[in-house]
C-alpha cells in the first residue's frame, strides 16, 4: 500500500513539474519583436474613423519583454500586473506608447494593454503561427462602448 501511494505521489509531482514546465516553455515562446500591422479603425457599424485621438495609432514594432514592471513604473504609466512592453526601434508616438504591459491567458490568448490614464489602447490576439492575430481598440471615458476597433496582425521578427 505505501508503495502505491509514493507510486501516486511520483506521478503527481511529475505532472505538476511538466505542467509548469509547459507554461515556462509557453511564457518564452512570446516575449520577442512584433510588426504591428493595423487595420482601418472603425466604429462595430463599420463607419470609418480618420484620427480619433492623439494616441492612435500603436507602434508600428514593439518588442514583448520577460520582465515585469516596477511599482514606479506601474504607476507612471497608469498600468498594472504583466511584463514590459516598449517600441523597438521606432519612436512612440505618443507617450502612453513609451512603456504598456502584456499578459497571456489559460486559452492561449495574448493582451497588451498601453494605458494614459483616462484613456488607452489595448489588443487582444490569438496566435496564428507564427503570428498574433486579433483586435485592437481604442478605449476611452469619452468614447464607447461600443469602442473604435481595428485589426492587427502581430508578425515576430528577431529583435538581434
Amino acid at each position: 500500500m505505501r508503495r502505491f501511494i509514493w507510486t501516486v505521489i511520483g506521478v503527481l509531482v511529475a505532472i505538476s513539474i511538466a505542467n509548469a514546465a509547459e507554461r515556462d516553455r509557453d511564457e518564452r515562446g512570446i516575449p520577442g519583436c512584433y510588426d504591428l500591422i493595423v487595420g482601418a479603425l472603425t466604429m462595430p457599424g463599420g463607419e470609418a474613423i480618420a484620427q480619433p485621438s492623439p494616441a492612435w495609432p500603436p507602434p508600428a514594432r514593439i518588442k514583448l519583454s520577460a520582465t515585469a514592471l516596477s511599482p514606479q513604473e506601474q504607476e507612471a504609466h497608469f498600468v498594472h500586473e504583466g511584463f514590459a512592453v516598449r517600441p523597438d526601434r521606432v519612436a512612440p508616438g505618443h507617450w502612453i506608447f513609451e512603456l504598456g504591459t502584456w499578459t497571456s491567458h489559460a486559452d492561449g490568448s495574448l493582451s497588451i494593454l498601453w494605458n494614459g490614464g483616462f484613456s488607452g489602447v489595448a489588443i487582444e490576439a490569438k496566435r496564428r503561427d507564427p503570428d498574433w492575430v486579433g483586435t485592437v481598440t481604442l478605449r476611452s471615458d469619452e468614447i464607447g462602448p461600443p469602442r473604435p476597433s481595428a485589426p492587427v496582425t502581430m508578425k515576430p521578427y528577431s529583435c538581434n
